[in-house]
């Protein structure tokens, strides 16, 4: 996303493998880091740890990066195309050491694409560890480190000082989806929850839809939700989260029979992890309403009849 947002035709290159369609490029934005992200754009802390040193005209990258999916590619020695954020230091300061402190007037976001890390020492891209991600657990996101990796200055894709503002701006564009993955979710818990309640007595007279409180309950978080998911990851995501527990109070104890058919089991762990991923609700989304409040001429019923 940052490439598509900030991107120059002399990077039109760096798209080739993904426009002619030839064998199957992944593509990852980099961010998280090991210490965390949540305090990335405050002067006042370490912010982000990893570097891009200028030398010429190449930018030389150290450092490590965390839980960014498909960031190490399909045979874990790279990704075809990562954009990473990273903290510059140009040639004038290159003395600078790794543990200096973060300010918010160097952060760059770097393309870095698999030839660049093909051409760079051996060792230079380093899985050191895989995760069992709970919940969403088809993807990739492992611990690595880059150590020397060169790229030509020319990927940079922002000048410094404006890669969180870029980093924010790409997370902005995928709350539309992951708001959208929510209400996929809430509609996949609320189908099975319905179905369990409609067949199923519980022992008693009358299928249990037409005894309890269920019946609204759950139901009621999904028309907000599908009109916002076309502005926020927040709310729906920890709408999920709480309609899927209304689900679970649904069909009771059979949520725990992974064989009973009903799904809720599996559902149960996607959404608990939905606010966390993919700029987490409150290392990165719930600060962007934060900043969008307190700017001076914030309307907070400018959006209504």
């Amino acid at each position: 996303m940052p490439l598509l947002l900030r991107g120059m035709p002399t990077h039109a290159k760096i798209l080739q493998p993904f426009i002619k369609r030839e064998g199957a490029p992944l593509a990852s934005l980099v961010n998280s880091e090991p210490t965390g992200t949540a305090n990335f754009g405050g002067v006042e802390g370490k912010g982000i740890r990893t570097t891009a040193r200028e030398e010429g005209d190449w930018i030389v990258i150290e450092g490590e990066k965390i839980w960014a999916t498909n960031c190490a590619g399909w045979v874990f020695k790279g990704a075809g195309l990562q954009c990473v954020t990273r903290r510059f230091i140009p040639s004038s300061s290159a003395s600078a050491s790794r543990s200096s402190p973060s300010t918010s007037d160097t952060n760059v976001v770097v393309a870095v694409t698999w030839a660049d890390i093909e051409a760079s020492p051996p060792g230079s891209y380093t899985v050191l560890k895989h995760f069992d991600s709970f919940g969403l657990t088809a993807k990739s996101g492992p611990l690595v480190r880059i150590s020397g990796v060169r790229v030509p200055k020319s990927q940079l894709l922002c000048q410094p000082g404006q890669g969180l503002e870029l980093c924010d701006e790409a997370f902005t564009m995928s709350a539309i989806v992951l708001g959208a993955m929510s209400v996929g979710v809430m509609r996949a818990e609320f189908d099975s929850a319905l179905a369990f309640a409609k067949r199923d007595d519980r022992g008693g007279a009358e299928p249990i839809l037409t005894k309890q409180s269920r019946r609204s309950t759950e139901g009621a978080w999904l028309p907000p939700a599908r009109e916002l998911a076309y502005h926020a990851k927040v709310y729906c995501s920890e709408s999920a989260v709480k309609a899927v527990i209304d689900c679970v109070y649904a069909a009771g104890v059979t949520t725990y029979d992974e064989g009973s058919g009903l799904g809720l089991g599996k559902l149960v762990k996607v959404t608990m992890v939905l606010p966390l991923f993919d700029g987490g609700n409150v290392g990165v989304r719930k600060r962007q309403l934060q900043k969008l409040m307190c700017a001076a001429d914030y309307d907070a019923w400018g959006t209504t009849m």
